[in-house]
């Protein structure tokens, strides 16, 4: 509901105050998922779009709305949603407090009104590392009391110790300063540089995906929906001035390594550069490595945009595998061969070709029966049921798989057929 908030234009109902405070909140969390690199998955869908992160081991899912100019309905009770919006404010900044704080971040961070004012978004906000001068001096003084009031009771402690000690023997402590003379000390050698240096915590790879990547966003690009999971993933942005302001580079800067662009003709490419399309950034999180830039390049046909959040089945259609026709062709084949041979054996013996069907078919039959028989002499009625709905869903999802797959063939020959 924040989110949705920060994106509505200002209204009667919705004063400009609330929507400014929904955006920043909005800003603010986003930052902190920047900073921990907690993002995980991105799914642009219909309704808007899906992120994922994993904060403190919880995986925590939300969906933002596309930026466009919205037409706010008037048969919608604002009243009623300002009151649970009110608590969701109030929630979400504790939230963010508690965030922050965790990581040793001030809060609230500072914003820089003339950034905010170009539209920069959540680069406005100045993040600040909490501690200084004022912690300092009170910590000491805190140190210092605590170490005089030990002062003034050290002497009592010291007369107490000194009246309950034990007389020391002289024998024992000649026999303490006597040493042996086979004694052999331990050599410590010094260590080198490799063993003392402490092995840092590495961050998964994905995490890092465009950490040495500078990215360019050209004027077309929705700056809003790719910024936040570009920056969540390690890259350096810059973006075109028609964007917003705060751009910490140009568009023909050499250090840009990558530039993404949503037009299938460019009017000046630049050497060195790989130019890919929006649909590159997600799909590359949500696998986990930086796919191939020729497959996304200017007015290339994308590969179908799959949701993160869909768990496939193993056994089931794999939208991701490529369709194997060669070894499905090669058994179709095998099978043929084998069954016109058993025809021509037949006809040389001088069977109809209804007799051997029917002689071939129905010893399968009975076969399959009879196993099937026996499977339901050793259930009970209650495995019996249990039996037969997984063998209904087991049937549902090959079906299911296989209809999949003969469209995803039709579809490719039709793709075949029109690039010829």
């Amino acid at each position: 509901m924040i989110f949705l908030f920060a994106y509505l234009p200002t209204t009667d109902q919705v004063p400009a105050a609330i929507i400014a405070l929904c955006e920043r909140l909005a800003n603010e969390f986003q930052q902190y998922i920047i900073r921990t690199t907690s993002l995980r998955k991105v799914f642009l869908s219909i309704k808007g779009v899906y992120y994922q992160a994993e904060i403190m081991g919880q995986d925590i899912t939300w969906i933002v709305p596309y930026r466009f100019s919205q037409k706010v309905p008037q048969d919608v009770d604002f009243r009623i949603m300002l009151t649970f919006l009110e608590f969701y404010q109030t929630f979400i900044g504790f939230t963010n407090f508690k965030l922050y704080s965790d990581i040793g971040l001030v809060y609230p961070p500072k914003l820089d009104q003339k950034r905010d004012d170009d539209a920069a978004g959540i680069n406005a906000l100045q993040i600040e590392k909490a501690g200084g001068n004022v912690l300092l001096e009170e910590t000491q003084s805190n140190d210092v009391k605590d170490t005089s009031k030990q002062l003034k009771t050290l002497g009592e402690k010291l007369k107490s110790l000194n009246s309950t000690q034990e007389p020391i023997d002289a024998n024992a402590i000649e026999q303490i300063n006597e040493e042996p003379e086979d004694v052999q000390l331990d050599i410590f050698e010094p260590l080198t540089a490799e063993d003392t240096a402490l092995a840092a915590p590495q961050q998964p790879t994905s995490v890092i995906l465009f950490k040495h990547l500078t990215i360019f966003l050209s004027r077309e690009v929705p700056r809003h929906t790719l910024e936040f999971p570009l920056l969540a993933f390690g890259a350096r942005l810059s973006w075109d001035p028609i964007l917003g302001g705060g751009s910490p580079m140009t568009e023909d800067s050499e250090t840009i390594t990558h530039q993404i662009v949503d037009r299938a003709v460019l009017a000046k490419r630049y050497p060195g550069r790989s130019y890919v399309q929006p649909q590159w950034v997600v799909d590359s999180i949500n696998q986990g490595k930086l796919l191939p830039t020729a497959d996304y390049a200017p007015g290339a046909i994308l590969a179908p945009h799959l949701s993160p959040f869909v768990h496939i089945d193993p056994s089931g259609y794999d939208p991701m595998v490529e369709l194997d026709d060669s070894q499905e062709e090669d058994e179709e084949e095998v099978d043929d061969e084998a069954e016109l041979q058993q025809e021509l054996e037949a006809e040389a013996k001088g069977i109809k070709f209804s007799d051997f069907k029917g002689s071939v078919e129905a010893p399968k039959r009975k076969r399959q029966v009879e196993e099937e028989d026996l499977r339901n002499i050793m259930m009970s009625n209650k495995q019996k049921k249990l039996y037969k709905k997984m063998k209904y869903s087991n049937q549902k999802k090959d079906e299911t798989a296989e209809n999949l797959r003969k469209k995803r063939k039709e579809l490719r020959a039709s793709k075949a057929t029109k690039s010829n």
